[in-house]
């Protein structure tokens, strides 16, 4: 491989009224667009970042990123990742640090009010 080279990950790829997980395609960016509103209709896809480097900048900082938009008055979400292979999967489950944070002293006293009985 040449230096500099980066190479393509591969994404799902379809459009479907619910989640789909079917197809491929080869990019530098996953991305996934769903209707806000009960995730009503899905779009997976790829993207290759060309001359437009500046629309691509907060997500090449990330290694996912998601804006909202609104289009014909219909809020969609999309997403951008490029972190590993199918990235662009129906559900990205990552813990978040202050939920943790949250969750934790709730735990001990909850654990506390037990020991106490």
């Amino acid at each position: 491989m040449e230096p500099g080279k980066v190479l393509k990950i591969r994404c799902y790829q379809c459009n479907q009224p619910y989640q789909c997980g079917h197809g491929v395609c080869y990019g530098d960016l996953c991305v996934k667009t769903s209707i806000s509103q009960n995730n009503a209709y899905v779009s997976k896809g790829c993207e290759n970042i060309t001359h437009a480097i500046s629309h691509y900048e907060p997500q090449m900082k990330l290694k996912s990123y998601c804006r909202t938009e609104v289009v014909f008055g219909i809020e969609s979400t999309i997403c951008y990742c490029r972190d590993d292979d199918f990235c662009n999967h129906a559900h990205q489950h990552r813990t978040s640090f202050l939920g943790i944070c949250l969750l934790l002293p709730l735990l001990l006293l909850i654990f506390r009010n037990i020991e106490a009985l």
